[in-house]
């Protein structure tokens, strides 16, 4: 599956909702792509009360990586800290309320 997004380059200079000026310089929505388009994702979800963290990778070879996971109050105190060695397992990450 693949996914487009309107409208990739400006014809003569305007404000508008492309990526790239019409100078050829990238806008917001151009780094953004390149962030959501990138080959791993880390994907935070809330399921039946459980905080779980998976991790989706397009790449064909194995990477090697950490996943550090930080649970913070309001004012930047840190309650839970934890740093996962990655694995080849769909959940990467549980924690419950």
């Amino acid at each position: 599956m693949g996914s487009i997004f309107w409208q990739l380059n400006d014809c003569w200079p305007v404000a508008s909702w492309s990526s790239i000026d019409y100078y050829g310089r990238w806008k917001a929505l151009q780094y953004y792509a390149r962030r959501f388009y990138a080959p791993l994702l880390v994907s935070p979800h809330v399921e039946d009360g459980s905080f779980n963290v998976y991790i989706v990778s397009d790449k064909t070879a194995s990477t090697t990586a950490q996943l550090r996971v930080r649970l913070m109050t309001l004012v930047g105190a840190t309650l839970i800290s934890v740093a996962i060695p990655g694995s080849g397992k769909r959940i990467c990450f549980a924690g419950t309320k």
